[in-house]
């Protein structure tokens, strides 16, 4: 018999015909050619050890023999003993191992079938891919983790980790702690932003005081470094304060303030603080009229008007910000602030804290006004044979990308092709708070026979200190997925448009992202234009391809899928990649058994500003999608 040693990639399953021999081939050997091949186990023949005539297909498998597949060789005649490196399987070899993973091309992590027979890409690894995993970060290099500075081994796991005194930047602990002064025997040293050792005052025999020489001119209020220090008269140090943006001279000597974006004021008086230690609703629909709503764990209070104000903005068809400012502002794990709004005005919310902003909890925003660059909505064209509405695909929600288009209707209600609705257009993120846009829906004003997703908020963040976003945070900004007909209208091949994602903008002095940390704008998928035949009480019910909501990952929202066939489909999340497009595919010909799919939304802005760019700190293993736009506060 001939024996290949290999891995069989696509094996069809036959029937072969074998009949008995009675000479034995307990020795391994068949010398008969009328009956080449030797039933070793009795699989074939039902006694072991006999020689057997084959009668088979070529080419095709007939059964395992342990880790061995047995395939007809070319002739018909006989059996081709195939060793499986991945073990042998109902089909022939296995092309990999079952439910394992592995590494593959592109350093990519692949996951078999639980059959062995294909492998699935589950996650591309940014750092590359080590056996089964994806490292952890690039090999066999040193970096900063928050405060601690880790090395990374040659297989791409962390390693060693060691706490900085003084923080942590690029490739090397600080000196010293960046931004301050700080004395050294009778010197006033100063610390660079980079966290080096800069320049050495001598303070003489009157010494130095928190990185202050105590040797003053009487009665003075002067700038030394960060430092705002007040001379008395007696020409000794009264006091120093720290600024956490610089101290200036300009109208006067005085720590710089921070004036916030979009032209809200900065929060300032004696203020309470925000404590979210259960799930909480904070509703402006009515902060036009000084009216905020907070709900925590079903107890509802109104927002003292003190705290609250309107701002709007000048940006043509911009929406007005609801500035609410407290103290310290703090979310704790795991409970969930929710900000609702109205679909007009659609106010956008700036929460500001004259303190620390530190959110461990989950923070959620969907824009129930239509935003700035919504998707264009379609109208239904008639119906199909089977008696259901069709119609083109509706328009995502545009933002930082412009949203993709509807799936036209082919020879919809006859012989006219009906285009999609355009998706959103794309515009840049300048002077103004925008949330998100809506997907476009189908149907008519009065009668929706598919929603559009909406689109996620507009959040602007703003702390006279610090802003933290714990490793348990979640600040989900993300634009819906587009939807498809309810019920009293099942029947429907209608498709709504994603939403896009939203804007989150963050200010302070010191801006610090932990890891394991989440703040996602990302779009949502156009929704397909038809469903999926499902078994439900016994009944076969049409699920409609919904598109899926932006994610909590800088993964694309994929759009509906319609998985018998191709027509209709969903667009996904429009982020600038071209393949898959973002537009929603095209209805089948004629009868149009399923509508134009809609189009996905576009994702949106996330601005993170700090005094300097080395204070916006983000650290390794937290999730930022879209990528931050990294900037600097004003301070004045």
């Amino acid at each position: 018999m001939k024996w290949i040693v290999g891995l069989v990639g696509v094996v069809l399953a036959f029937s072969g015909c074998t009949s008995t021999n009675s000479k034995s081939c307990l020795d391994g050997t068949c010398g008969d050619p009328a009956r080449p091949f030797c039933d070793e186990d009795g699989a074939l023949s039902g006694t072991p050890g006999l020689c057997v005539s084959v009668d088979c297909t070529p080419s095709t498998f007939e059964m395992c023999r342990g880790d061995s597949a047995l395939v007809c060789d070319d002739s018909g005649t006989n059996y081709d003993v195939t060793q499986c490196e991945n073990g042998c399987g109902p089909v022939g070899c296995r092309r990999c191992v079952p439910n394992a993973s592995s590494c593959g091309e592109n350093d990519a992590l692949f996951m078999c079938d639980a059959d062995g027979l294909q492998l699935a890409k589950i996650q591309d690894c940014q750092y590359g891919c080590t056996t089964d995993r994806c490292n952890a970060c690039a090999a066999s290099t040193t970096f900063c983790s928050g405060d601690d500075l880790v090395m990374c081994t040659s297989g791409g796991e962390i390693t060693n980790p060691m706490t900085c005194q003084f923080g942590c930047q690029g490739m090397a602990c600080n000196a010293c702690t960046p931004n301050t002064t700080f004395c050294q025997g009778s010197n006033a040293i100063t610390c660079s932003a980079g966290g080096q050792v800069g320049s050495s005052q001598s303070c003489g025999a009157a010494g130095c005081q928190s990185g202050v020489c105590n040797t003053c001119s009487p009665s003075t209020t002067t700038c030394q470094g960060d430092n705002l220090v007040v001379c008395n008269a007696g020409g000794t140090i009264q006091s120093v304060t720290a600024c956490a943006l610089g101290c200036g001279t300009t109208g006067g000597t005085h720590c710089k303030a921070l004036v916030p974006s979009f032209g809200v004021p900065a929060p300032s008086g004696t203020l309470p603080d925000l404590t979210i230690n259960g799930n909480a609703v904070l509703d402006i629909t009515n902060c036009a009229a000084l009216d905020v709503k907070l709900t925590i764990g079903g107890t509802t209070t109104a927002v003292p008007t003190a705290q609250i104000a309107s701002v709007s903005q000048s940006a043509s068809g911009a929406p007005p910000i609801c500035v609410v400012k407290y103290r310290a502002i703090s979310i704790a794990d795991p409970f969930v602030l929710n900000v609702a709004n109205s679909g007009s005005p659609g106010h956008v919310l700036s929460l500001e804290g004259t303190s620390d902003i530190t959110i461990a909890g989950k923070v959620t925003f969907i824009n129930t006004a239509p935003g700035p660059s919504p998707g264009a909505s379609v109208s239904t064209v008639g119906t199909n044979s089977n008696g259901q509405y069709t119609a083109p695909g509706a328009g995502g929600g545009g933002a930082a990308f412009a949203g993709g288009n509807g799936g036209k209707c082919t020879a919809c209600n006859g012989s006219t092709d009906v285009p999609g609705g355009i998706g959103g257009q794309a515009f840049a993120f300048t002077t103004t708070l925008f949330g998100g846009s809506a997907g476009g829906n189908v149907g008519t004003l009065s009668v929706v026979r598919a929603s559009g997703g909406r689109g996620g908020g507009g959040l602007h963040l703003v702390s006279l200190t610090r802003v933290t976003f714990a490793a348990s945070a979640v600040i989900n900004l993300n634009g819906e997925g587009g939807g498809g007909p309810t019920y009293p209208d099942p029947g429907s091949n209608t498709a709504g448009g994603g939403g896009s994602g939203g804007m989150l903008v963050v200010e302070a002095p010191t801006v610090n992202v932990s890891t394991g940390a989440i703040a996602v704008a990302n779009g949502g998928g156009g929704a397909g234009g038809g469903g999926n035949l499902v078994m439900m009480g016994g009944f076969f019910l049409n699920q409609h391809a919904y598109g899926e909501n932006g994610q909590l990952s800088a993964t694309r929202a994929a759009g509906g899928d319609i998985t018998t066939t191709t027509y209709g489909d969903g667009g996904p999340e429009a982020e600038g990649t071209t393949f898959p497009s973002a537009d929603g595919q095209p209805s089948d010909s004629g009868a149009a058994n399923y509508g134009g799919g809609a189009g996905g939304g576009s994702r949106g802005f996330i601005v993170l500003r700090g005094r300097a760019a080395a204070n916006v700190m983000i650290t390794f293993g937290s999730v930022i999608s879209p990528a931050p736009m990294l900037g600097t506060v004003t301070a004045q």
